[in-house]
């Protein structure tokens, strides 16, 4: 009987021990942090932060997404752990949150280490590419459809043919965002089946008209290249139309003469703003994931 009663004792114990480390394991699991994203996890995640959120899109930067709020209200952004909110004016970045357990201040320098993480890792798949002569240097385009300037360089361009020497990763807007027919018209150059070759003729030839021939689920628009200005305007870089960010790390205003531009693409010769010993300095990871430590696994936020 007492053998019995030893046991079932020694039962219990294991019982009780085998249930304590189950539940630290679980409650480590409240603390962990949060797994990478994907758009339908992002989308639940910022519907929760924001109860009046219209929609959650992907951005043209890696683990970085748009909250948007409707029509004329200003974007927000989220970071792939959803421990970073980056609040919009729709010009530049006006407030860091973070929804996170005992949030920590974010100093200015933090501040700008993150958006030049993000501005490295841009995603060039995304944008329209254009090579000219082996394609050597790089050249980050901002530029739009129906600006004057825009349509002399790209004639200057396309004139020069293989005399160049670069590839362009094309981010298209419009000059004037608030007329409805230009900002479908950035939507149908960029996701045309051959966008390089509507870019590329359609300005040129300054057709100011793009018929929608959209490749199906691409929703590529004017507020993809806003997003890009935010950036650039937190980090007090002055964009316009054309607006080039070169390989050598020179943010440029392109000029429309050939001679003058070939100069332009050969300053600098550190040319390595987006080479793979840059990018391991500025990983997705320094925003997608900053302080997931501080976060608890999905469903920490409330």
């Amino acid at each position: 009987m007492k053998l019995s009663m030893s046991l079932k004792n020694s039962k219990i114990r294991r019982m009780s021990s085998a249930m304590q480390l189950a539940l630290g394991f679980a409650c480590a699991s409240l603390f962990a942090a949060p797994a990478h994203a994907d758009l339908a996890s992002a989308t639940a995640i910022a519907k929760k932060l924001f109860n009046n959120a219209s929609a959650v899109k992907e951005t043209i930067f890696k683990d970085l997404y748009r909250v948007e709020f409707g029509p004329n209200a200003a974007v927000y952004y989220i970071n792939d752990a959803a421990t970073l909110v980056l609040e919009t004016n729709n010009v530049s970045i006006q407030n860091w949150t973070q929804p996170v357990q005992k949030a920590e201040p974010i100093t200015n320098q933090e501040k700008t280490k993150l958006l030049n993480a993000v501005l490295h890792n841009i995603r060039f798949d995304k944008l329209i590419q254009i090579k000219q002569g082996k394609g050597t240097n790089k050249v980050l385009l901002l530029s739009a459809h129906d600006c004057p300037f825009c349509i002399q360089f790209e004639k200057m361009l396309a004139n020069a043919g293989d005399k160049l020497d670069v590839s362009f990763f094309i981010i298209p807007s419009a000059l004037d965002n608030r007329d409805p027919q230009r900002r479908q018209n950035v939507q149908n150059i960029w996701c045309a089946p051959n966008n390089a070759k509507v870019w590329r003729e359609g300005v040129a030839k300054a057709t100011l008209q793009y018929p929608n021939n959209n490749v199906p689920g691409c929703s590529l628009g004017f507020a993809d290249a806003r997003d890009f200005h935010i950036i650039m305007n937190t980090l007090n870089i002055r964009t316009g139309y054309p607006f080039m960010f070169a390989d050598n790390g020179l943010p440029l205003t392109p000029d429309t003469d050939f001679k003058e531009f070939k100069a332009q693409l050969d300053q600098g010769t550190h040319k390595s703003f987006w080479s793979p010993e840059v990018l391991n300095d500025y990983p997705s990871s320094l925003y997608s994931q900053f302080r997931a430590d501080k976060a608890s696994a999905r469903g920490w936020y409330k």
